[in-house]
């Protein structure tokens, strides 16, 4: 089961050419399916987070196996080097608005690997941050539009909670690609310009450039993981297009709202089960 099948991304309301925008959500939610999201994602951000490492294994069988099993001290070490910096442990939780605001970018690192366009392919995403504090661009993915021609989207990733509204947080983001998106993509073009894979490293090594040219290859999106009743029901993403208006006449605008139960109890559903496996 995917987390696409679970949450049935599609056109959001008024979603236009200028800024397509998917809604991700379930029209109903019961805990079986939430509870199946949260196992998807909290699956999801260990394998990307141990890469291949045995700490892996270790820590999906410790968290599936019932009666569960004990982790000797050195393997429970050895998988808390990865949970730490993104969840915490049981006695020094992260912040909650970190760890949701770290979820919120496996939620879109998750919907982005998943999703079909028959426009482009998918040719390289950078994983979701280490820790939950760490400065700089959200996400950064790059797609092939035609045999050798790279474009590349620069998304800023946040959540809403609590009384803020999805408009106010999409005008945040739209601000902070505004003033800060080309260092950012300074910051990408240092790690991803060593790439093994050259049409991948040429491409990194023009992003603040492509950026500063407003060039065709350029473009940016804004993702927002919030709570069911939180979900647009009308046009959104206007202070992306106004904050971007050549990009949004060129088409090279996407958003994305992903919207779940109650988001901080889905967050926190996530950790559990992080914690589980150590």
């Amino acid at each position: 089961m995917t987390l696409s099948a679970l949450l049935n991304p599609h056109p959001g309301p008024a979603s236009s050419a200028e800024c397509e925008w998917r809604l991700a959500a379930c029209d109903r939610e019961p805990a079986a399916v939430l509870d199946g999201a949260a196992w998807i994602v909290a699956d999801h951000i260990m394998q990307t987070r141990t890469n291949g490492s045995a700490a892996y294994a270790l820590w999906l069988t410790k968290a599936t196996t019932s009666p569960g099993i004990t982790l000797s001290d050195r393997d429970r070490d050895v998988v808390d080097a990865f949970i730490r910096p993104a969840f915490g442990l049981p006695e020094h939780p992260r912040p909650d608005d970190h760890l949701q605001g770290y979820i919120a970018e496996a939620l879109w690192h998750l919907l982005t690997l998943e999703f079909t366009d028959e426009t482009r392919t998918l040719r390289n995403i950078d994983p979701p941050s280490w820790t939950t504090t760490e400065p700089g661009g959200d996400g950064l993915a790059v797609y092939e539009v035609a045999p050798g021609v790279l474009v590349f989207r620069l998304w800023e990733i946040k959540k809403t909670t609590g009384r803020s509204h999805v408009s106010a947080t999409i005008r945040k983001a739209s601000s902070q690609l505004s003033s800060n998106g080309i260092e950012y993509l300074a910051k990408c073009t240092a790690y991803g310009s060593r790439s093994e894979d050259a049409e991948i490293a040429a491409l990194y090594a023009q992003l603040p450039e492509l950026w500063r040219d407003d060039d065709q290859r350029a473009g940016i999106g804004v993702a927002i993981a919030t709570s069911r009743v939180k979900a647009p029901t009308r046009r959104s993403f206007g202070a992306l297009r106004r904050a971007f208006p050549s990009m949004a006449a060129a088409q090279r605008l996407e958003g994305l709202i992903v919207a779940l139960g109650d988001y901080s109890d889905f967050c926190e559903r996530v950790r559990e089960i992080a914690w589980s496996g150590r």
